[in-house]
């Protein structure tokens, strides 16, 4: 690398730290400068490395423990968000993707980790030791990259947790305000098919593309019809080539007006897709579809969803979150939130 570009990516990064610490004490601006220069220079969020990374002239073990300790304590974590979330203000674009997913930190060795609690370990479809995160993402226009909003690491042994649809109404509120008067599309897996999530999303104003379970029930001219069912009526009569995770697929696509047996005044739209995997794949949305480039850009809104995989991705192999330990659930949750900010700033 040029030195020239090494010189604008360091002055980058100042720029970025300046606006990040915004409004916090210089104790503060200075401890979260240390964490966010040493993680991207090291490249990962071990607290060991992060001081590594820092070169003070004093015993690393003496690094580590400032930073360990000034991480235990996280009331300045909501503003560091907010000053974060201002640097993309200018990065929405109009009808922007945001796409929900969680994800998991799995730490099965961990004996001492505060709040440990039990996870799906998607990779291997077993419970595990560790930290269920939430996570809304907003498609880059160009390159349709995930650009982190709200990422929330947490646990359901803390003493404050209520449930997980009040963890999800948070990500939903805090994204609704960062969008201001923006109209977005929710695009969501089959884990967020709630009518409670459904009806939030209409009632704050924007849309939604959700992958439907197979036990669900719509109602179809009057009629109440599981979804399997509803699928069989229509076969495809529209035509789409497309790539999904690496792989191309020739894909038919038709829709259906329905409703929600319990949120009748809603008018939706159910998209079927025959072609990816043996059964056919069930949207709904309460998008509005007059044509075939309606129901393709609903489509293609919810085959962005996959592109989430890269986030996770780059949390846990990039960035090691998995091999993290901490003493707190704080520590944890502002190495998470500086994580997510960086590559914010880097896909932005």
């Amino acid at each position: 690398m040029k030195s020239t570009e090494i010189y604008q990516m360091k002055r980058n990064l100042l720029t970025f730290l300046e606006k990040l610490t915004k409004g916090l004490s210089k104790p503060r601006k200075k401890f979260y400068s240390d964490i966010l220069y040493g993680m991207s220079k090291a490249q990962n969020t071990l607290l060991s490395d992060i001081a590594r990374a820092l070169e003070e002239k004093i015993d690393l073990q003496y690094t580590i423990k400032r930073l360990s300790r000034n991480a235990a304590e996280e009331n300045d974590l909501k503003q560091i968000h907010r000053n974060y979330l201002n640097t993309l203000k200018t990065s929405i674009p109009d009808n922007p993707l945001i796409i929900v997913d969680e994800s998991e930190i799995v730490k099965p060795y961990a004996e001492k980790m505060e709040n440990l609690a039990l996870v799906r370990d998607g990779s291997k479809n077993v419970l595990e030791k560790g930290y269920p995160t939430l996570n809304f993402s907003m498609a880059s226009p160009k390159t349709k990259h995930p650009l982190p909003l709200y990422n929330h690491l947490y646990s359901s042994k803390e003493e404050d947790f209520q449930s997980q649809n009040i963890e999800i109404a948070k990500g939903f509120n805090t994204v609704h305000t960062f969008l201001g008067k923006k109209k977005a599309t929710f695009v969501m897996d089959r884990g967020y098919d709630r009518n409670t999530i459904y009806e939030y999303v209409q009632n704050i104003g924007h849309h939604f593309v959700t992958r439907l379970n197979d036990n669900r029930y719509l109602i179809h001219k009057n009629r109440r019809v599981k979804v399997p069912d509803l699928a069989k009526r229509r076969k495809g009569k529209i035509n789409f080539k497309t790539e999904i995770q690496g792989e191309e697929y020739s894909l038919k696509v038709s829709h259906i007006k329905v409703k929600l047996p319990v949120l009748q005044d809603m008018p939706l739209n159910m998209v079927v897709v025959y072609g990816y995997g043996e059964k056919p794949m069930k949207l709904l949305t309460n998008h509005s579809i007059k044509g075939k480039d309606d129901v393709l850009r609903i489509l293609k809104s919810y085959i962005t969803r996959w592109r989430i995989e890269e986030l996770f991705r780059v949390q846990k192999e990039e960035f090691q979150l998995e091999k993290t330990r901490t003493m707190t659930l704080s520590s944890l949750r502002i190495l998470y939130t500086i994580m997510n900010c960086l590559i914010g700033e880097y896909c932005g």
